[in-house]
């Protein structure tokens, strides 16, 4: 060592490294060190803190999701609550359906995160439910349940060409028609709720759409045609999302070399 210390004095090693070289690096280990006490400071501070959920309900460091809400009639609520404060001991689930006494869930609590969490398996009517926690508790926040038009049942009436001799023929809550090409078919056509409109489509050619005549007060839809192609029934609801229609295209009546069948 003492070697390398008198060599040193003999041969200054540092003028081998210019000057500026060993400011710059100087200064970037302090932009270094600045910025990782700023990630230290921001990591310690509860109010930089921020759910792992997104969307939902947040307010005095409780985070609720979904909030409010929409879902179709017979979905699951799924409702989970994260805490970013002090993590309470038991945390509970209070829904209270339309007409109806209140009902208790208890929430979950996910390993070691401050998260918990519970379920309703099936939202059969509008309900409004909230979050408690020790002595406090959330809003409350509302369900509204929602149901696609579905097709609930179809009666069918046949008129036969006269060459047949055959006479009409009512088919009541039928699946399946089969008649002899040319027969005029009525499809008076059961829904579960009024929609705005309906029609079918003749399948392979959307622009073949036939009208159906539907009533604004009641959920009944009705058809009257001489064709045989395969066909699908569409319909829109009475209601909107986000000011868009909904459409429906779930149930459906098919045709092809004369029968028509429902799926």
């Amino acid at each position: 060592m003492r070697e390398a210390l008198i060599h040193c004095l003999s041969h200054p090693w540092a003028a081998t490294i210019p000057q500026w070289r060993v400011a710059a690096a100087r200064f970037v280990n302090l932009l270094a060190l600045l910025a990782f006490v700023c990630v230290l400071v921001a990591l310690r501070s509860p109010g930089k803190h921020k759910s792992v959920f997104a969307g939902g309900w947040t307010a005095d460091g409780v985070t609720v999701t979904p909030g409010d809400i929409s879902l179709e009639r017979g979905e699951r609520l799924v409702v989970v609550a994260s805490f970013a404060g002090t993590v309470p001991a038991k945390v509970e689930l209070v829904t209270t359906p339309a007409s109806a006494p209140p009902n208790r869930t208890a929430l979950v609590k996910s390993l070691s995160d401050p998260v918990f969490g519970g379920s309703v398996s099936e939202v059969m009517t509008d309900l409004v439910y909230r979050v408690e926690y020790g002595d406090r508790h959330t809003r409350d926040f509302t369900v509204k349940v929602f149901e696609f038009p579905r097709l609930e049942r179809a009666d069918a009436g046949l008129t036969f060409p006269a060459y047949t001799g055959l006479a009409p023929k009512r088919i009541d809550n039928t699946h399946r028609v089969s008649a002899v090409e040319g027969t005029r078919l009525e499809l008076l056509m059961q829904l579960n709720k009024p929609v705005v409109r309906a029609q079918f489509i003749v399948k392979g050619d959307a622009t073949s759409a036939v009208p159906l005549v539907v009533s604004s007060n009641s959920a009944v839809a009705t058809l009257t045609a001489s064709f045989w192609k395969p066909t699908a029934l569409t319909c829109c609801n009475s209601w909107t999302l986000k000011g868009a229609p909904i459409s429906c295209p779930r149930s459906s009546w098919r045709t092809c070399c004369g029968i028509a069948s429902r799926n």
